[in-house]
């Protein structure tokens, strides 16, 4: 069996948010880092309102619902997506 080229591109802890994004019913956001490929256009993802957060990388982050996931997932652009989880002091 191949693996699909668009779950390749999020990773597992994404996934999992996803499923239960799903259940939760439709206008769930998620979290989201978004790493494009090396001198891609950003406009698309600046059009979905993610912000770059690194200056000298194209990594993009911010909330994105189900549908638009799935469908940047599915862009030549797109990289990676992860999900942005809450950072904890130690």
């Amino acid at each position: 069996m191949s693996e699909n080229p668009v779950s390749g591109k999020i990773d597992d802890a994404l996934l999992r948010r996803l499923e239960t994004a799903r259940r939760a019913g439709p206008g769930q956001r998620i979290p989201v880092i978004v790493t494009l490929a090396e001198g891609a256009d950003a406009g698309a993802v600046e059009a979905k309102g993610l912000q770059q957060i690194s200056q000298h990388l194209p990594i993009y982050a911010g909330e994105l619902g189900v549908a638009e996931i799935e469908e940047i997932a599915r862009w030549q652009r797109v990289e990676r997506i992860e999900y942005d989880s809450p950072a904890s002091a130690l």
